[in-house]
């Protein structure tokens, strides 16, 4: 989950929100400690106003079939194609991420419950979210 409201001091989770402060900010990304953070890795990525959706979607569900759900994405984006996503939204933002890829590996999540029972899908792909993000940031928003 990455976008507005989150604080790219917290977790190791945070690759996405804080390549998407780094351009924003025109400084060159923090990322000591990130997890997943190499040239060759890959992370499911869902947008957090897509998961406030969700969740509010699973809330007013007239019924609900099963007692847990998954919120999530079904693919895991590249970090490379990441960044060039982000390049594309702020084209002088830069970033050299550590080559090769970690040893852990990231499932995505199984949501046919999610799509069955709410009719959920995601409204930002990994561009528009980015998108967003960066005109919210723009807007004056701290995180």
């Amino acid at each position: 989950m990455f976008g507005p409201a989150q604080d790219i001091e917290q977790g190791q989770w945070m690759l996405a929100t804080r390549l998407v402060h780094a351009a924003v900010n025109a400084k060159p990304p923090e990322l000591e400690n990130v997890f997943l953070s190499n040239a060759e890795d890959a992370m499911p990525l869902i947008y957090i106003k897509d998961m406030a959706r969700a969740i509010a979607m699973l809330h007013t569900a007239e019924k609900l079939q099963h007692s847990v759900y998954n919120v999530g994405s079904e693919t895991a984006v590249p970090n490379l194609e990441l960044v060039d996503t982000i390049k594309r939204v702020a084209p002088k933002f830069e970033a050299e991420l550590p080559p090769g890829h970690s040893p852990f590996l990231l499932p995505v999540m199984e949501t046919r419950r999610l799509r069955e029972d709410t009719g959920f899908y995601p409204k930002f792909d990994t561009y528009t979210a980015i998108q967003d993000y960066v005109e919210w940031l723009k807007a004056g928003n701290p995180k």
